[in-house]
């Protein structure tokens, strides 16, 4: 399996639990939306303090109940895949679509080089068209020489535009992983 494959693989087990999840808690609630955008400005980690609530269910009395999947299944590797993307080394460990860690070498502060991909991805102003998947990331997280993304019901696509994105911000070796709290 290469590194398109691992991606691909990655995004549909956690999309088919997702589903799942969306459909059970419409169910439940009877009304509510999924992948709702929310802002969270006391959490300085996150960026531009995006968060995607996987579902928030409307209870009868009018208040939004967030709720985040717990997702039980994971693609596993038998081994790390390694390759190059424009000439930096990738290497994928694991890949949980909802909780990926992406350790990095780029110089400096990527603030200003993720401002872009965030907005495509993030969808802040939900510019996208109702029906299906939104094809959108729920958060990212930002510490020294790492990112921690939850990929949501993006494509394939935001994973390989931010691969890009550190590549041009200098990086020449990344590492893919499930964050330690996960595992």
């Amino acid at each position: 399996m290469n590194g398109k494959e691992v991606v691909e693989l990655a995004r549909r087990t956690y999309l088919e639990e997702l589903a799942q999840f969306i459909v059970a808690q419409a169910e439940s609630f009877g009304r509510g939306q999924p992948e709702a955008p929310t802002q969270r400005p006391q959490n300085e980690t996150l960026f531009r303090g995006g968060y995607r609530v996987d579902f928030v269910g409307h209870a009868e009395d009018g208040t939004g109940v967030p709720l985040d999947l717990v997702a039980s299944r994971r693609m596993q590797l038998d081994s790390p895949r390694e390759g190059l993307a424009g000439g930096m080394n990738v290497r994928i460990e694991a890949l949980a679509w909802d909780d990926v860690e992406i350790s990095h070498n780029a110089p400096g502060d990527l603030l200003g080089a993720l401002g872009p991909w965030f907005e495509a991805w993030y969808d802040p102003n939900e510019t996208r068209k109702p029906g299906g998947p939104a094809n959108v990331i729920h958060w990212v997280g930002i510490g020294d020489n790492m990112l921690l993304v939850d990929f949501g019901s993006a494509s394939p696509g935001a994973f390989w535009a931010l691969v890009e994105v550190l590549r041009e911000a200098g990086a020449t070796s990344i590492t893919i992983r499930e964050s330690p709290k996960a595992a």
